[in-house]
C-alpha cells in the first residue's frame, strides 16, 4: 500500500503527457477582397486622373503646333508683301490696304477656316503683319502705304483682338479705325504718328498701355461715350469726340 502514492502520480503524469494540447494562431489580418468597392472607385479615379493628364497634354502640344505654323505663315506672307512692294515702287497710296471695304477677296480656293464677310478678308498685299495667339491674330506691325487705315475684323478666320506693343509707331497714317472685336492696345502703340489725326476706338477696347498715343499732336480720339477709350482720352487729356 506504500506504493500507491507514487504509482497515482506516475499515472497522473503519463496522462498529462499524452493529452493533445491545441495550438494557438493570430487572429487573421484584414485585407481588401475583390468585393470591397472602395477599391474599385480608388483604382477607377486613378485611372481617370490619368487619361485626362495624357489629353491635356496632348491638347497643349497640337496648340503650340498649330500656333507656330501661323505664326511662320504670317511672317511668309509679311516677307512677300513687303517683296511685292520692292516690286512696285510707284504705287504709292493707291496700294490697297488689308480689310478695306472696296478691296475685294481674291482667293478663291477652298479653306478649312471659318469664313469672314469681305469687308473683313485682308487681301494678297497683306497690308499687316501679325501671328495667332491662342486662336485670336495678333497686329503687330503695319506694313501698308495707305494713311487712311481701316484694321479688319477678322484674319484668315480669326478675331483681330490686340494691337501689339509699337505695331504703328512712327507710321505716317493719318486716320485708324478699329474693330469692335479689338480688347488691347500695346505700349506705344501709335506714338510720334506725327500726322495721326484720328483714331476711332470701339467699345470693346478694355485695355491701353503706356504711351500708345505719345508724339502725336493732332490727335482726336472718337469712342462711344461711358466707355473705357472714352475714360482714357479724358484722364490723359487727349482731345476727344464721343459717339
Amino acid at each position: 500500500m506504500k506504493h500507491l502514492p507514487l504509482l497515482f502520480i506516475t499515472a497522473l503524469l503519463c496522462l498529462t503527457a499524452c493529452t493533445p494540447v491545441s495550438p494557438q494562431f493570430p487572429p487573421p489580418a484584414e485585407t481588401v477582397t475583390d468585393t470591397d468597392p472602395a477599391a474599385y472607385l480608388a483604382r477607377i479615379a486613378e485611372l481617370t486622373d490619368t487619361v485626362l493628364a495624357l489629353k491635356q497634354e496632348s491638347f497643349i502640344q497640337k496648340a503650340e503646333y498649330e500656333a507656330r505654323i501661323s505664326a511662320l505663315l504670317g511672317e511668309i506672307a509679311a516677307l512677300e508683301a513687303r517683296l511685292a512692294l520692292m516690286d512696285t515702287p510707284d504705287s504709292g497710296t493707291d496700294l490697297p490696304v488689308a480689310g478695306h471695304p472696296t478691296d475685294p477677296p481674291t482667293d478663291t480656293a477652298p479653306s478649312t477656316r471659318p469664313s469672314t464677310p469681305p469687308e473683313t478678308t485682308p487681301t494678297p498685299s497683306m497690308a499687316f503683319h501679325f501671328e495667332i495667339r491662342d486662336g485670336r491674330a495678333v497686329i503687330l506691325s503695319y506694313l501698308g502705304t495707305d494713311p487712311r487705315v481701316t484694321v479688319p475684323a477678322a484674319i484668315e478666320g480669326y478675331p483681330v483682338t490686340v494691337i501689339e506693343d509699337n505695331s504703328f509707331r512712327g507710321t505716317s497714317v493719318v486716320t485708324v479705325e478699329l474693330p469692335y472685336s479689338v480688347t488691347e492696345i500695346g505700349w506705344f502703340a501709335f506714338a510720334d504718328c506725327k500726322s495721326l489725326t484720328s483714331v476711332t476706338l470701339p467699345a470693346s477696347v478694355e485695355s491701353i498701355g503706356y504711351g500708345a498715343f505719345e508724339g502725336c499732336p493732332h490727335l482726336t480720339v472718337i469712342a462711344p461715350a461711358d466707355s473705357y477709350a472714352a475714360a482714357y482720352a479724358k484722364s490723359f487729356a487727349i482731345p476727344h469726340e464721343e459717339e
